[in-house]
């Protein structure tokens, strides 16, 4: 199962995801912002953006990260990630799919 904590900078999605691994015990955390540093890293860089998110290959190595990590370990991926829309989350998740949690601070 993976559970999506969405909010803005700040809101408390890392605070959040702690609080819920202590819950579960087979629960992981997934930073989806990591993913973008990442990209950021890549030499030249790539085309400029003011967000990594605009990146085309982000979010599909977002959801393909969590899937192959929930697929590698099983239990429960808890994923942070910042102010996405997640209209098409579902269906890029399959059945893994649990619950998004929208924040706000």
């Amino acid at each position: 199962m993976i559970v999506w904590l969405n909010g803005t900078h700040g809101a408390g999605k890392t605070t959040t995801s702690a609080l819920v691994q202590q819950l579960l015990p087979d629960a992981r955390v997934f930073d989806a912002e990591k993913v973008g540093e990442v990209l950021m890293d890549i030499k030249p860089g790539l085309p400029a953006t003011d967000n990594f998110q605009h990146w085309e290959p982000w979010w599909t190595l977002v959801v393909e990260t969590a899937r192959r990590v929930l697929e590698y370990t099983g239990g429960t991926l808890v994923g942070t990630v910042s102010g996405l829309q997640f209209g098409d989350l579902r269906p890029s998740c399959g059945d893994q799919f649990a619950v998004e949690v929208g924040m706000a601070p």
